[in-house]
């Protein structure tokens, strides 16, 4: 540990390339004792303040993993089936299958919370560990560059319990998302290969990645230098769309794709529409809004569970005026992901500030009009400004289906962490302009 600590601080300003294989090693385990400390603590205020989540040997129960992936895990483990029992009817596609397979895996290995904990924060954190040394190194950065880029996820409480926490798939947006960008602008060779595994894996997490995975490999094949290994950021996308379509096929009959890769996602949509969705939204949990509800009898299964509120949302947007409303409302949305400081989605209403967030919310509309003056420098050259389009596109297509749905505080964290290597890569790194120079 001193060996390493000393070697860091003496050649901070070396090309991270300079560390041989030995201190890649060392650099490699000094993280994961970090990150497996931070998991520990983690586990130990998470029991502490939801004790029922466990059984008296400290394993998870299972059951009680929140936002309907418990119940799906359950079923995975202990009936060998992908299916859950939502409203009285089985649902196959009422969640994506990333997570529920990640934890299922781990699961099958041990129940214990620790080891579960640990092991999940390993492979996730490792991730954005990998794609930040590995992209640094293609552009020849240093090492204190690479130690400021993975330990900020660290360093702003709130942002570090998202990453830690185990309980939404937003845990694993946190590095997939900042991996994808950092890799989009890197030189490595297997660039749009490594994306289009990103990207594979982000279809499969989450229906708000939908316009992420399908419209940004058709802005990075045209934006892109002519050449045939670009194509490879299709492959992902692809056999992604294919095999949960194939699923979906499989158990309902119907290819799903789009709004429809999730069944409950027209319930969702029926949600944001909903006459009292302000008297929640942003300071109470919309989740709550379920509760007043009611499925006719006549439905018996997920397809006709989608149509029904299909149906009522079609009904809802075939009104100009009800259209012009939901166009309007969607700025209190967007005031929530620019500038809101407060805790929010909460049971009880709860309107204290997330100091957090006040970092969080400086980056993010600094890094924002940072990367439109230097989009509009140099617009003439469009293809100088690289680092702005992915930025750009990036949080634009990340953005949109919170702004049609709505925002929770977790679901933002990838775009402030994001923003802060954008703001680091275009200052410090990428650009002299503040020193008097275009380039």
């Amino acid at each position: 540990l001193k060996i390493i600590i000393n070697f860091l601080l003496i050649n901070l300003k070396k090309p991270i390339l300079n560390l041989n294989f030995k201190y890649q090693v060392l650099l490699y385990l000094l993280f994961l004792i970090l990150v497996v400390g931070a998991s520990i603590v983690y586990a130990l205020a998470f029991i502490e303040k939801f004790p029922y989540n466990f059984d008296q040997q400290l394993n998870l129960i299972v059951k009680s993993i929140q936002f309907g992936n418990g119940p799906l895990i359950y079923n995975m483990i202990y009936l060998n089936e992908y299916k859950v029992q939502y409203y009285g009817i089985d649902f196959y596609l009422q969640k994506l299958p990333l997570l529920p397979w990640f934890y299922y895996l781990i699961l099958k290995f041990s129940n214990n919370f620790f080891i579960f904990i640990i092991i999940k924060n390993i492979v996730s954190f490792s991730v954005l560990y990998f794609a930040c040394f590995f992209s640094l190194c293609s552009l020849n950065k240093r090492i204190l560059d690479f130690l400021i880029l993975i330990l900020f996820i660290f360093l702003i409480p709130y942002n570090l319990f998202v990453t830690l926490n185990y309980q939404y798939s937003d845990c694993l947006l946190v590095v997939l998302l900042p991996s994808l960008f950092l890799i989009l602008n890197s030189k490595l060779k297997n660039r749009f290969l490594l994306a289009s595994i990103i990207l594979f894996a982000l279809y499969l997490t989450k229906t708000s990645m939908l316009f992420i995975v399908t419209v940004l490999p058709i802005f990075v094949i045209f934006y892109e230098k002519k050449s045939f290994i670009k194509y490879n950021i299709l492959i992902g996308p692809i056999l992604a769309i294919i095999f949960w379509g194939s699923f979906s096929y499989d158990k309902i009959n119907k290819f799903v794709f789009g709004a429809n890769n999730l069944t409950v996602n027209s319930m969702g949509m029926h949600l944001a529409t909903h006459p009292e969705f302000f008297d929640y939204y942003p300071d109470r949990s919309v989740d709550l809004l379920q509760a007043k509800i009611d499925i006719p009898p006549y439905i018996k299964n997920e397809r006709e569970f989608y149509n029904y509120f299909d149906t009522i949302n079609k009904e809802y947007f075939s009104s100009y005026d009800n259209k012009i409303s939901y166009l309007k409302e969607s700025f209190i949305k967007i005031n929530f992901i620019l500038f809101s400081i407060k805790r929010d989605g909460s049971i009880n209403k709860e309107s204290s500030i997330r100091y957090s967030h006040i970092v969080n919310k400086i980056i993010f509309n600094l890094a924002i009009i940072i990367s439109i003056f230097f989009f509009l420098k140099y617009f003439k050259n469009f293809f100088k400004n690289k680092i702005e389009f992915y930025y750009l596109l990036i949080i634009a297509l990340n953005m949109l289906p919170y702004v049609a749905g709505w925002a929770t505080s977790k679901h933002l964290i990838p775009a402030f962490i994001i923003s802060f290597y954008y703001l680091y890569l275009r200052i410090f790194l990428y650009s002299s302009y503040f020193n008097g120079s275009d380039n």
